[in-house]
Order: C-alpha cells, then structure tokens, then sequence
C-alpha cells in the first residue's frame, strides 16, 4: 500500500501487504520486506525490512 505521493526509484520490490507513507522517496534497487512499514526516505540501495522499515543489507 502506497499512501499518496511517493518518489519510487526502479528496480524496486515491495513485499506483500508492506506499506509506504506519504510523501517519501525510495532510491532504486531497494527491496522491501513483506509486512514492513517505511516511515522516512530510503536513500541507499539495500533490503529493508521492519516496522519501522530498517536497512539490513546494503547493496
């Protein structure tokens, strides 16, 4: 679930039911965990998972 405006770089994955605040930016090639919540912009290529969504492996 995306919620409003959001800057999605490409190349990027979402997980099933994770969710995006509003208004945020996600560089590309990130990969979001299913069930994990972005609450600030994600600006390193990596794979985030969590709530709120955390950087556990940089690309």
């Amino acid at each position: 679930m995306i919620n409003g405006n959001c800057k999605i770089g490409r190349g990027t994955f979402f997980g099933s039911q994770s969710v995006i605040i509003n208004g945020l930016e996600i560089v590309e090639e990130c990969v979001i965990g299913a069930g994990s919540t972005v609450r600030k912009d994600l600006k390193q290529k990596g794979i985030y998972s969590g709530n709120p969504a955390l950087l556990k492996i940089k690309l």
